[in-house]
């Protein structure tokens, strides 16, 4: 042990993170010098699972032991779980409560992770949120649906009547910064009971599970007549950097509107928002796509399959087109629905053209095949002439508004900061550590909003001229196929695409 005790501080850091934390805890356990030397990759990140535990680090803290002056620098993270299943007793809010302005107080800039597993609506920790204060936990995941867990226990089944229906109680603790002041990431799993493995595979779940569980709760989300419920003021609307709603029954149309468009507050740092499998009716996904929410970096919808039937329904709701639009500028877009179709790629006036040259919206030369050269020359040669036309009228538009103030300005300052603001882009795309990437499920087939629906092959040659830098990945449920595709071309393909290839090509 000399030898590596007599090593700098930052080598010894370095050394541990190639070590387990059981490796790092077996190692602190050698000598007291040992102990003093990983301190800092021991605690820095630091795990609880149970009530219990939390209960005796408490008390260890607020005994005059030396372990909380060792210790009281060290620790930046913790994550907390209370398994509902699995301990012995069940934590109340106002003790959950008490025990996080100890640990606020030992450690002013902690991050605290809570989650609560196998938690249920009417578990009294949920019900009574609003009822305490919880200082430092910016991160909070519940578990409330029963997937995976003990149904031999007569306690654990749901009581959708009483309990999982629309209520704006339910999201005030999350939402009026009173609750939770540093909160900025809300996760609520309805269907999970616990955090499901890797082997599971959301599209198995998603055409039939999900769809039983959305169906349940459906009759509670959308009663005719209800006055809906008032949020009131949701001030931590403004710190919430993520929000995930998994099937989540106590989510309503009405409800998402007063969150997005809350009077006394906006979610100006949101930049992941996931909703799959919610009880919104195609007006509300509607007015969602039209909302404006700048920080947005990361979107996930997954459209239950009952929201809509696109195949011969004129009037039926349509997502597509509004899909592209709100996700322009996104980092990532993951899009689950019951039918897909030409509108991902093609704007209408884009359909018209191909109509005129006669491609029309079938893409299709007279052997049956997609007519791949006709298709991109028609494409490049309407989008360029497009974007010179925006660009002129840009120019025009910001030299009018310019000239006000300052009448000897010139067209070519301005055509600079054009250039510059087309380059920015680019670079965002080229410069991003994560890649750009819109995923694309569809389950059950291919709209057919123009009278017929497309061919697979159509919309891959589709997704091979979209924006360069940006990968596109299309999956196929009903056919079993799936694409990747970037810059202009096809670079991987599966035919027959399987379960097992689930993870390799959407996740």
């Amino acid at each position: 042990m000399s030898l590596l005790e007599t090593l700098p501080v930052e080598t010894t850091a370095q050394i541990c993170e190639f070590l387990t934390t059981s490796d790092v805890a077996r190692l602190s356990r050698a000598s007291k010098s040992a102990y003093l030397m990983v301190q800092s990759p021991l605690y820095r990140c630091v795990r609880i699972n149970s009530f219990e535990s939390l209960a005796r680090l408490v008390r260890s803290l607020n005994s005059p032991s030396p372990f909380a002056h060792n210790i009281n620098r060290q620790i930046l993270t913790m994550t907390i779980s209370f398994d509902r299943l699995r301990q012995k007793q069940a934590p109340t809010p106002v003790l959950v409560s008490m025990y996080m302005k100890t640990l606020s107080r030992h450690f002013p800039a902690i991050e605290i992770s809570l989650c609560f597993i196998s938690a249920l609506c009417r578990f009294s920790s949920v019900v009574n949120f609003g009822t305490a204060v919880f200082p430092r936990v910016t991160k909070i995941t519940l578990f409330l649906g029963t997937h995976g867990a003990d149904f031999n226990d007569p306690g654990f089944r749901p009581s959708p009547q009483q309990h999982c229906r629309p209520n704006a109680s339910f999201w005030r603790p999350f939402l009026n910064g009173d609750s939770f002041p540093d909160l900025r990431s809300v996760k609520l799993h309805h269907y999970w009971a616990r955090n499901p493995e890797n082997s599971e595979n959301i599209l198995a779940q998603a055409t039939t599970d999900y769809e039983s569980i959305r169906n349940r709760y459906f009759h509670l989300s959308n009663r005719h007549g209800e006055e809906a419920e008032q949020l009131g003021p949701c001030f931590g609307l403004e710190k919430l950097q993520e929000i995930f709603l998994e099937s989540v029954p106590e989510l309503s149309p009405s409800l998402l509107g007063q969150i997005l468009n809350n009077q006394v507050s906006k979610a100006h740092n949101l930049k992941k928002l996931d909703i799959r499998f919610c009880s919104l009716d195609a007006d509300t996904l509607n007015f969602l796509l039209q909302q404006q929410i700048d920080s947005l970096t990361h979107f996930t919808l997954f459209v239950p399959a009952s929201t809509y039937s696109p195949i011969g329904d004129s009037q039926a709701p349509h997502l597509c087109s509004q899909i592209v639009s709100f996700c322009k500028n996104l980092v990532y877009l993951k899009y689950l629905t019951s039918h897909i179709c030409h509108d991902l790629f093609l704007s209408e006036q884009e359909k018209g053209i191909l109509k005129e040259t006669g491609l029309s919206a079938q893409l299709m030369d007279n052997s049956g095949e997609v007519d791949r050269h006709a298709i991109r020359q028609v494409l490049e040669e309407h989008r360029g002439k497009q974007a010179r036309l925006r660009r002129e009228q840009r120019l025009s538009e910001s030299l009018a508004k310019a000239r006000v103030d300052n009448p000897g300005i010139y067209a070519s300052t301005l055509e600079l900061e054009l250039d510059q603001e087309e380059e920015k882009r680019k670079r965002l795309i080229a410069e991003s550590k994560t890649p750009w990437r819109r995923s694309i499920i569809g389950l059950k087939g291919i709209c057919g909003r123009d009278g017929r629906a497309a061919q697979w092959d159509e919309l891959e040659e589709l997704a091979n001229m979209e924006e360069a830098g940006v990968e596109w990945v299309l999956t196929s449920c009903w056919n079993h196929k799936a694409s990747r595709h970037s810059n202009g071309a096809l670079e991987e393909a599966v035919e027959p695409y399987t379960e097992e290839l689930h993870d390799h090509f959407v996740d």
